[in-house]
């Protein structure tokens, strides 16, 4: 048997995102709004949360509703209510 030492990455019920905007589906102009309900990816893992915060430099914090697991600098997926419907809205790194 292999003697090998996992650990898993992190675990977060909060986040802050660095993010960017799909420029080819969307406007750069559309603002995430503070309190607005939306769904992160992260690795597999698929939460909705809330906008808590904005900063500057589109850099968001969002309080989930499921925790994820990540490292610093992992990819993560942002997707919107648009019309009824949840669409990849923007993507991001995790800070």
């Amino acid at each position: 048997m292999l003697d090998i030492d996992y650990k898993l990455p992190p675990q977060y019920d909060e986040i802050k995102v660095k993010y960017e905007i799909i420029k080819e589906l969307f406007n750069e102009n559309e603002k995430i709004q503070k309190g607005e309900a939306i769904i992160v990816g992260l690795y597999n893992i698929i939460s909705d949360g809330i906008i808590k915060n904005i900063e500057k430099g589109n850099v968001i914090t969002i309080k989930l509703n499921k925790p994820v697991l990540g490292y610093k600098d992992d990819k993560v997926i942002i997707l919107r209510n648009i019309n009824k419907r949840w669409k990849i809205f923007a993507i991001g790194k995790l800070l």
